[in-house]
């Protein structure tokens, strides 16, 4: 990574169609196994609502004690009416600020590319200021292939 590919910005309102699940850790194969179940659930959801699904988001709540971790998955709908239904929920995530890095390639090295922009919120005297949401800007048969990390940031 380097320094010119972060970027401090605001974030555009974001509303969501979204499930969320909670999953045994952090660790790619936990969070993986949740998205897969929930991401067909909304894809359903909205051809059921004739809603066309924008920008994939993915995001964490903090983590419980026994290191388990809710998992965010929802697809950007703007203004579309979609009713919530089932354990889908219609959420408006919050404008804050990012350190922002777009990651072009697959998930396999996607816990370099965070490392990367945690040591760099920290070298540019940042702190983190919440957990972080993945926008998937562009995906491929067997995963992302254009992923924006937004880590929420404060001085």
């Amino acid at each position: 990574m380097r320094t010119q590919d972060v970027v401090i910005k605001e974030t555009k309102p974001l509303r969501l169609d979204e499930a969320r699940r909670v999953a045994a850790g952090l660790a790619p194969e936990h969070i993986g196994a949740v998205f897969l179940a929930l991401a067909p659930k909304l894809i359903d959801h909205l051809q059921r609502a004739a809603a066309r699904p924008g920008t994939l988001v993915h995001y964490y709540d903090e983590p419980a004690d026994d290191g388990s971790v809710g998992v965010h998955v929802g697809y950007e709908i703007g203004q579309q009416p979609v009713p919530p239904r089932g354990g889908i929920k219609i959420v408006d995530l919050p404008v804050v600020q990012v350190a922002s890095i777009v990651h072009r390639g697959g998930m396999g090295d996607i816990v370099r590319v965070y490392e990367d922009l945690l040591r760099w919120i920290e070298d540019s005297g940042y702190r983190r200021a919440g957990y972080s949401r993945e926008l998937y800007h562009e995906m491929e048969a067997n995963g992302p292939r254009l992923t924006e990390l937004q880590m929420p940031i404060a001085k």
